[in-house]
C-alpha cells in the first residue's frame, strides 16, 4: 500500500524534491520539538534522531544528507538537539524513509499509518526473497 498519488506529489512539492512542481511549501518554520503524546503536529525529536541513528549507525549525518538532500550540518543540529526539523526537512525525511519514519516520529500512529508501515515491511521482505531466489538461480543446481 502506498500513499495516494496526490499525497505523494504534495509531499514532494513540500520537500522541494527534484521533479516536483510547485516549489516550496511556503511555511518553513520548525516543527515543534516535544515529548511524545503531544498534538498532531508535535514531533518527538529524540525518536527521529533514534530512527536516523538506527538506520545509519555510522556517519549518520552524512548518510542522511546523501539520501535526503538535507545538509549534513542541519542533520548534525538535529542529532545534537540544537534545532528541530523544518517542515521541508520533515517532508524530505518522510518522502525518503516512508511510513517507518512517520511511525517513529509520532507515538500512537493512526491505523492507516501502521497498515502502511506493515505493507512497506512486507514489500521489503518480498524484495529480499526475490533477490535470494535470483542469487540461488545464478548458482545453478
Amino acid at each position: 500500500m502506498s500513499l495516494a498519488p496526490c499525497a505523494d506529489h504534495a509531499l514532494a512539492r513540500a520537500a522541494g524534491l527534484p521533479g516536483s512542481s510547485g516549489g516550496s511549501a511556503g511555511n518553513d518554520r520548525q516543527i515543534r520539538r516535544t515529548a511524545r503524546g503531544g498534538g498532531a503536529l508535535d514531533v518527538d525529536l529524540a525518536a527521529v534522531v533514534g530512527f536516523l541513528r538506527r538506520r545509519h549507525p555510522v556517519a549518520t549525518a552524512a548518510a542522511v544528507a546523501v539520501e535526503t538532500g538535507v545538509s549534513a550540518g542541519t542533520v548534525e543540529n538535529w542529532l545534537s538537539a540544537k534545532s528541530g526539523l523544518s517542515g521541508r526537512a520533515f517532508a524530505a525525511l518522510a518522502w525518503h524513509y516512508g511510513p517507518d519514519f512517520l511511525a517513529a516520529a509520532w507515538e500512537g500512529c493512526p491505523w492507516w499509518l501502521d497498515a502502511a508501515r506493515r505493507d512497506a515491511e512486507r514489500a521489503r521482505i518480498d524484495r529480499e526473497i526475490a533477490d535470494l531466489v535470483e542469487r540461488r538461480r545464478q548458482l545453478g543446481d
